[in-house]
Formats: C-alpha cells, sequence, structure tokens
C-alpha cells in the first residue's frame, strides 16, 4: 500500500505541472467530448413532445403518424451500416412462423396492411451520416492542431541543433532555448541543450588556444634548429634535416591558418567567378606557371577572401602534383540532393596521376597526405595534409560542397561547387 501511495503521489505532482503526458490526455479527452457532443446535437429526435391528457404527461410517445419508438431508437443507436437488429435490445425484424404478420393489431387498433409502409424522411436518411461526418471532421481536425502543438518544441531544438553546427566553433551567437516555459520535458531538454551548447563553446575555445599556443611555442626551437643546421659543411643528410624543419613549420603554419579561418567571420558578397578565374590565371601565366581559365560569366555569394583561399589551394595542388592546371566555369541546372536552382561549378583539372578511388574521400582528413616520404625522399618541401581540409570547411561555410574524381583521360579534377546568385 505504501508503494502505491507514493506511485500516486507521484502522479498527482506531476498532474499538477505541464507535461505531455496531461497534454496528450487533454487533447484526447477534449476532441472526443466535442466529437460525440456534435454527433449527439445533430442526431437529436425532430419531433417535440405531444401531450395526450393529464394523465400522459412525461410518458408521451411521438405523436400519432411519426416514427415508432423502436424506430427511432434505432436510428440514434444502430449506425447505418449495420442492419437493425445488430444491437442487442433494439427490435429488428423478426421471422415469419406462418403468424399474422407483424403490428396487424395493437392497442390502438389495426396497423397498416400488407406493402410497404411509409418510407423515412429526408431528415431520417441523411443525420446517421452527417453525425459520422462531423465526428471524423472534428477528430482530424483536433489531431491536426493536436500534433502542431505537441511537436512545436521538437521543431524548435531542430532548429536550435542545426544553428548550434555552424556557431559551436565561434561563428555567430550561440543559440539558446526557452528554459522557462513548455512542458516540463521541454524544459528540461532546453536547459540539457544550452549547457552543452555552453560547453562546446568553450572546448573549442580551449582546442583553439592550446593549439595556438603550442605552435607559437614550437617555432622558436625549431627556427634554432634551422640556424643551427645550415651552419654546417653542405651534406645530403644536413640538407634533409633542413627540409624536415621546413615541414615542421609550413604544418605550424597551416594549423594556425586553420583555427584563424574557424574564428573568422567574413560575410558574403556577390562575386563575379569569371572574373576572378581569369585574374588567377593571368597573374599565374606571368610569373611562367601552365595554368589556362576557359568558362563563362557567372554571380556567386561567397566570402570572397575564402573562395581565393579555396582556388589557391586547388590550382596549387594541381601544379605540384599534375604539372598543369585548367580552370574552368560553367552553370548548371541543380541535381539530386542540391537546392532548386542554377549552381555555378569552379573546375580545376590537371594531368597528373590522380588519386586511388579508395582514398577520394580520405584525402580531406587534416594531415592527411597520399605519400608521406614523397617530399622528403625528392629533397622538396611536401604539404601539412591540412589545404583540402580547410578548403572544403570553407566551401561548405558558404553554402556550397566540394569533390574530387579521377578522368577517363587521365589527371584529377576538382570540383567546386556554389548556389548562383
Amino acid at each position: 500500500m505504501g508503494a502505491i501511495g507514493r506511485l500516486l503521489r507521484q502522479e498527482f505532482a506531476l498532474w499538477r505541472q505541464d507535461t505531455f503526458s496531461k497534454r496528450l490526455f487533454l487533447l484526447l479527452w477534449v476532441t472526443l467530448v466535442a466529437s460525440h457532443v456534435l454527433g449527439f446535437t445533430l442526431l437529436r429526435p425532430a419531433f417535440p413532445k405531444h401531450e395526450h391528457g393529464p394523465s400522459q404527461g412525461r410518458e408521451a410517445g411521438p405523436p400519432p403518424g411519426g416514427p415508432p419508438a423502436g424506430d427511432m431508437v434505432r436510428r440514434m443507436v444502430v449506425p447505418p451500416f449495420l442492419p437493425p437488429h445488430a444491437l442487442p435490445g433494439v427490435d429488428g425484424p423478426k421471422p415469419d412462423h406462418g403468424g399474422p404478420p407483424p403490428h396487424a393489431h395493437s392497442e390502438m387498433g389495426p396497423g397498416p396492411g400488407p406493402g410497404p409502409g411509409p418510407g423515412p424522411g429526408p431528415r431520417d436518411r441523411g443525420l446517421p451520416w452527417l453525425e459520422y461526418v462531423a465526428r471524423f471532421g472534428v477528430l482530424g481536425l483536433g489531431a491536426w492542431l493536436g500534433a502542431r502543438w505537441l511537436t512545436a518544441p521538437m521543431r524548435k531544438l531542430a532548429a536550435a541543433t542545426q544553428a548550434l553546427q555552424s556557431t559551436v566553433a565561434g561563428r555567430g551567437e550561440l543559440p539558446q532555448m526557452d528554459e522557462h516555459s513548455g512542458p516540463v520535458e521541454v524544459r528540461q531538454t532546453a536547459e540539457a541543450f544550452n549547457h552543452m551548447a555552453r560547453q562546446l563553446r568553450e572546448q573549442f575555445e580551449q582546442r583553439s588556444l592550446m593549439m595556438a599556443a603550442v605552435s607559437h611555442d614550437l617555432r622558436t626551437p625549431l627556427t634554432r634548429l634551422r640556424m643551427r643546421l645550415e651552419k654546417l659543411q653542405p651534406d645530403a643528410e644536413v640538407a634533409r634535416c633542413v627540409a624536415d624543419v621546413q615541414d615542421i613549420n609550413a604544418m605550424i603554419d597551416a594549423v594556425l591558418d586553420a583555427m584563424n579561418e574557424e574564428r573568422r567571420l567574413e560575410a558574403p558578397v556577390a562575386v563575379d567567378v569569371w572574373s576572378l578565374v581569369q585574374a588567377m590565371a593571368d597573374d599565374l601565366q606571368e610569373a611562367g606557371q601552365p595554368v589556362s581559365a576557359s568558362g563563362v560569366a557567372a554571380v556567386i555569394k561567397v566570402p570572397p577572401v575564402g573562395l581565393r583561399r579555396v582556388l589557391d589551394n586547388l590550382v596549387g595542388n594541381a601544379l605540384r602534383h599534375g604539372g598543369s592546371a585548367d580552370l574552368g566555369v560553367r552553370v548548371r541546372a541543380a541535381e539530386a540532393g542540391e537546392a532548386p536552382g542554377r549552381w555555378v561549378d569552379i573546375t580545376v583539372d590537371d594531368q597528373g596521376p590522380g588519386i586511388p578511388p579508395a582514398q577520394l574521400e580520405a584525402v580531406f582528413k587534416p594531415f592527411f597526405r597520399l605519400d608521406a616520404s614523397r617530399g622528403r625522399a625528392s629533397g622538396e618541401q611536401g604539404g601539412s595534409g591540412l589545404g583540402l581540409y580547410i578548403a572544403r570547411e570553407l566551401v561548405e561555410r558558404a553554402g556550397g560542397h566540394i569533390s574530387l574524381r579521377n578522368q577517363a583521360g587521365g589527371g584529377l579534377r576538382a570540383t567546386v561547387s556554389y548556389p548562383a546568385a
């Protein structure tokens, strides 16, 4: 009994609060009651009471010529798609055993003779169907309004979660949910979400500060090491050591750039893509690089510095690994999975060996390099493995997407796609 009492007290305490269970109960209860009240109101008998004398009073039946009491009860109880004798207590047609026809004699005198009696009136034929139509309508409307009412907090949570994805790393305002309104479950979820968002923001800031501090502190001993190595007599082993130090410095620079990109908030503006691509190709051609450009005029709305950094990275990869870079600009219709409208593709093609199909996606991971020893073996400075990672971050932040694929005739194609302005 004590356990039952505690359970009842807990349920009573919950009932006094605004909970989803309470909302659902009230919704179902009000909807069902309203539908039945409406159906009963529409199905009331249409004839008034008739008194046949002082002694009859409340027991007066329907007026002479009106429907018998059994028919009236049958119309109010039995749905039109069931036979009249489907429910107990309601008279229906009885089998003929050879006796006199039913209702041949009654206390009031002889009844109607053989043959069909008067048919039901218009109200008798339409009211049962009108009752069910009204009930279905009220139930449907209540279910729709209730679904919108009950799922409103879930829609707010989904919107806050989507906003958190782009703001937790320091870009924009941190989304906050209302912790003081709604059912208990919603307030608890909002409190947990806000606490999680603040913790994520703090962890990202601490990670960025720690990486920046470590990268900055590494520069001093690496610089001293490189200067000491350069003072030594020229030697192949010393040259490889210097190349290693330069690789580490390049990696530190890339890490700092990645940290800065995460914290930088650049407003998007309308950019003439073809003019930008053509200017890049002209500058590189003057520097003696094998770069070409072709395409059509197109305008997109993106952060201009971020777009320039993405293209610089892709063109640099094409020149380093493919020996040349061919830039192109084209406008196309949206494909599956993209927002409807026109899209602008910026392509960078090279004539290199390409990338193994199994690693086309892995190259976007931070610090991933296809051949970590290639730069050291050739005596050249290798990459940091952060270029494509930063490029994807910048492109997706601006609402676009980037992809790599091997061309049939050889070489690699990098495609950056943005919605057209």
